[in-house]
């Protein structure tokens, strides 16, 4: 198991080995900034905001503003919540025939469930996208690129490239590490 962190997410990245499959499974737990520093910065702005906008005779626009746009972060807190608690796990399946992959964040949008099921054949190559959100990449060619582990960060991913060329030789070619 390997664990990423960040003040968003913790990425934890569990490997099993069966008989003719690999299989890898993401969770991801929401971090300390979601669950305390947000909040807490929006209540401190809240209620200076609030102080300057509603004590002054002439209160300065921006102290209005800033307050309203806090009491409204504060509302959308738990929705924020709800979505990044929803199903928080992605996992991918893989074979010496195919990659399938289920879960958080697969495919093109990192907020949304999806299944990805693709035969090694038409993989042109696995790797880590740096100008794309993090996680493990497949693509079948030019802009046809398909994340199947989310979150992982370039040395999550070389090490799951790794661990699938170890078990799959003939998928070696297909392996772009470090792109």
């Amino acid at each position: 198991m390997a664990n990423q962190k960040n003040a968003f997410f913790t990425f934890e990245l569990t490997t099993t080995d069966l008989a003719k499959e690999l299989q890898f499974r993401v969770d991801r737990k929401i971090g300390s900034f979601f669950l305390v520093t947000y909040p807490a910065i929006c209540v401190v702005l809240l209620v200076l905001c609030s102080l300057v906008a509603f004590t002054a005779e002439d209160p300065p626009q921006w102290s209005v503003g800033i307050a309203i746009g806090t009491a409204i972060n504060l509302v959308a807190w738990p929705i924020l919540m709800l979505i990044a608690r929803a199903n928080p796990t992605t996992k991918l399946s893989v074979t010496s025939e195919r990659f399938l992959a289920s879960g958080r964040g697969v495919g093109a949008n990192p907020w949304s469930s999806g299944t990805a099921d693709l035969p090694v054949a038409e993989v042109n190559w696995i790797g880590y996208l740096p100008s794309q959100p993090p996680g493990l990449y497949l693509s079948r060619g030019f802009m046809q690129n398909t994340c199947v582990l989310p979150g992982l960060n370039r040395e999550m991913t070389n090490s799951v490239i790794d661990v699938i060329v170890g078990r799959f030789p003939e998928c070696q070619s297909k392996m772009e590490q470090g792109l």
